[in-house]
């Protein structure tokens, strides 16, 4: 039979070039995913240029052009605000007010010395300091410092702040209406998407249980998502959310979930049992539909009254309330009907129950799911709050966001006001090193003091090592850049127009190579784009670039010294102090919640409450430093995140004790058993959180912690016994009610105790790690 043709196979050169874009492809999809540094650098590229002409043929003032490049830079390469277009053009116009005062008063001081320092620190501390309250401003920060460290760096009279307005205006015109026109993207929160995702797993987990058995893949799939959440969480050197209140409510949202994968991921140890009853798995069904409501909210863009996401929500939760409320019913009624013991009988806990088997799974089967409804229905509330990204815009509504955006941003600012705060010591840092630049630029009266203070701001880090590194990267790609712009320079000689054609591709390239490639090579793009801007402005040359390496070099010289002069020590430190507030704090919040337990007090621990939410939110700060710091870190990230995470756990469960349903009966006298059981509780508590103080100390000073002590719930877990038996004996539902509250507590002490060993191991490996190598 005939043999059919074979088409020819390709040459080995035309494969080469078939496959050239196709790797050139994957290597920019895996140095940029979704393109973000490649679409940003684009628009750049076709719109500095642009507002840099318009400015400079249609303006007779140098001072306008200027302004109008490095502002079409600022708003384009330097800001790179998130969220949904609204919430991306209310950012950009706030950059735009901003950057019309900061010009203004900058040229206003930049003639007066001691005033132009001063008010350099001021300007660099309140715009460094103010990002610890929303990631917008933390993400324009070195937008709006740079439209302050232009004019004030560059001497002028008051009447040059017409013309450079005017320039920020024409970068504005540009800019602004490109980022909405050019590959403006859709509107994706990373971390809202990740918090649904979370909540959807958690939803397949509870309707398993719903249906009466355990899922162990659908259990691996949540804790996988609660892990991938949290570390999204912390990803960032700033906080991922804002001070406004669906900004703050999405950010608590994170811890809550946790709380309700805590309950939802563990298997309940007492057996298949414990979800037969018919009232547990309705909850667990309520649970479950809460959740998946809960993602739908969190995951869209509206959410405000009246959207069907958040009315679908607002049923499940009423439905989810009712379940609650059958399920602990059914369970105290259950109790008061069982037979009751001898008060005599004498139990043996470890006879009663399998080693791997909790005292309160064993006497209350059902209380994971009742405390999981109880967990999700306040992580309803959140979602609630959370959903909606700007709500409605009658005044009212305006004014009541604007006054709860300024409570949450004092909040969260009050909580970093604090000696031990990486932010505020950061923010302290940065506005001295920029308010020394200006001084060095006044005192030595540089020809382009500009760069000085620029040069500041690029290199300075949060430790000396991190600085000193950078400033030799900086140095490098300075020089590298200046020998590129020299070469451009000559070869194009006095063409003024080869420039402009240059110009877009200097654009696109200083645009992407800090992400595609490293920041030296950041400062090289950008050290060329800077000698033709100044070319093409007023033609001097290659020795513009040369000019550039004297004053790069001051300020990294001045930069260098601001690090080593001010805790040069790092993050490193800081996160240290941190975690030991964070644990002190946390303990002594769970002290006291255990103890409103055990004196059935009704006021909440509120001030310990605060005090551990404050040092939480300083750790956090501290903690996305240590992680954002340049060079290598002293102990292993790890090791850091479990720690972190430790404290979190302390605080939940405190967290989670304060949100115990009480008795409104009148208690009276409790019978002694129950006494009894609650200053032991109390004992065993006071154990556990003064470990815990000792441990938050000792990871502060760097020293040696305490081994974790041996377990001693033996006699405990006797006691809680008898008190139940008593408490049913007696038949009064206000002392069952708090003989199953001191069990609750119980399982928390007992999860809380069980961190310590683990805890301990990793603090000692991370002091360890900070200590220097003995020398032979």
């Amino acid at each position: 039979m005939p043999v059919e043709p074979q088409p020819p196979e390709p040459s080995v050169a035309a494969s080469g070039v078939a496959s050239w874009p196709r790797r050139a492809g994957d290597w920019l999809a895996r140095r940029d995913p979704g393109l973000r540094a490649t679409k940003k650098s684009v628009r750049a590229a076709v719109f500095v240029p642009l507002a840099f002409a318009v400015a400079e043929y249609g303006t007779a003032n140098p001072q306008t052009p200027l302004f109008a490049s490095f502002g079409a830079v600022a708003f384009l390469l330097f800001a790179d605000f998130g969220g949904t277009p609204v919430v991306r053009l209310r950012a950009n116009l706030m950059l735009f007010l901003t950057g019309a005062v900061f010009i203004t008063l900058g040229t206003l001081a930049s003639l007066h010395p001691v005033v132009a320092v001063v008010a350099m620190g001021v300007v660099a501390f309140v715009v460094l300091f103010a990002g610890v309250t929303s990631p917008q401003v933390a993400v324009g920060s070195t937008a709006a410092l740079l439209t302050f460290i232009l004019p004030v760096a560059v001497p002028a009279a008051p009447s040059a702040v017409p013309d450079r307005l005017l320039g920020w205006v024409l970068a504005a015109a540009f800019a602004i209406p490109a980022l909405f026109l050019l590959w403006p993207g859709r509107w994706n929160d990373p971390l809202r998407r990740g918090i649904a995702r979370a909540a959807r797993a958690l939803a397949d987990l509870a309707s398993a249980h719903a249906e009466g058995r355990f899922d162990g893949a659908g259990r691996d799939r949540a804790e996988a998502e609660l892990g991938a959440l949290r570390r999204q969480f912390e990803a960032t050197p700033y906080r991922p959310t804002g001070a406004g209140p669906s900004d703050v409510a999405v950010s608590m949202l994170v811890g809550r979930l946790e709380w309700v994968g805590a309950n939802a991921v563990e298997r309940p140890q007492a057996g298949p049992d414990a979800l037969a009853a018919p009232e547990v798995r309705r909850a667990n069904a309520a649970v479950s539909e809460v959740l998946t409501d809960i993602a739908a909210v969190v995951d869209g863009e509206g959410g405000q009254a009246g959207d069907p996401s958040t009315d679908a929500l607002a049923g499940a939760v009423v439905r989810l309330q009712r379940a609650l409320t059958a399920a602990t019913a059914a369970a105290v009624d259950g109790f008061m009907a069982a037979a009751r013991p001898s008060p005599e009988t004498t139990h043996d806990p470890t006879a009663l129950r399998p080693a791997s088997t909790s005292l309160v799974d064993e006497i209350d089967p059902s209380f994971r799911t009742r405390w999981l409804a109880l967990a999700t229905e306040m992580a309803a509330e959140l979602a609630e709050q959370a959903g909606g990204q700007m709500g409605r815009y009658d005044l009212r509504s305006v004014i009541t966001r604007a006054r709860a955006f300024l409570e949450n941003a004092g909040r969260i600012a009050a909580a970093e006001l604090h000696p031990r705060s990486a932010w505020l010591r950061n923010s302290l840092r940065g506005a001295i090193g920029l308010a020394l630049a200006v001084a060095v630029v006044e005192v030595t009266s540089v020809q382009h003091g500009f760069w000085v203070v620029l040069a500041v701001l690029s290199v300075l880090r949060s430790n000396a090592l991190g600085t000193g590194s950078t400033v030799l990267r900086a140095l490098a790609g300075t020089v590298a850049g200046v020998i590129v712009g020299s070469v451009v320079l000559v070869v194009v000689g006095h063409h003024t127009q080869v420039l402009w054609i240059v110009l877009p591709v200097v654009v696109l390239a200083a645009g992407l190579a800090p992400s595609l490639v490293s920041f030296a090579a950041g400062q090289a793009g950008f050290t060329v784009l800077v000698v033709i801007l100044f070319n093409i402005i007023e033609p001097a040359g290659w020795r513009v670039g040369l000019v550039r390496i004297e004053d790069i070099a001051i300020g990294c010289g001045v930069a260098l010294v601001t690090g080593l002069l001010f805790w040069p020590r790092g993050a490193a430190a800081q996160l240290g102090r941190a975690l030991g507030d964070a644990f002190s704090d946390a303990a002594a919040y769970f002290g006291a919640e255990v103890e409103r337990i055990t004196s059935r007090a009704d006021a909440p621990a509120l001030s310990e409450q605060r005090a551990a939410v404050r040092s939480a939110r300083r750790l956090e700060s501290a903690f996305r430093q240590y992680v954002a710091e340049r060079g290598a870190k002293p102990a292993a990230l790890h090791d850091v995140t479990g720690l972190v995470s430790g404290a979190a756990r302390v605080r939940l469960a405190a967290e989670s004790l304060a949100q115990l349903p009480t008795s409104e009966e009148d208690p009276g006298r409790e019978p002694e058993a129950v006494r009894k059981a609650a200053r032991e509780l109390s004992r065993c508590c006071d154990l556990t959180t003064d470990w815990f103080a000792a441990f938050g100390h000792a990871l502060a000073g760097r020293h040696a912690v305490a081994p974790a002590p041996p377990d001693g719930h033996d006699e405990l877990h006797e006691l809680l016994l008898r008190a139940f038996d008593a408490a049913r004996e007696a038949g009064r539902p206000c002392d069952l009610h708090l003989t199953l509250r001191m069990l609750w507590a119980d399982e928390r002490l007992e999860d809380t105790a069980s961190l310590q060993e683990a805890l301990a191991e990793t603090a000692d490996r991370m002091v360890a790690a900070d200590r220097p190598a003995p020398q032979p």
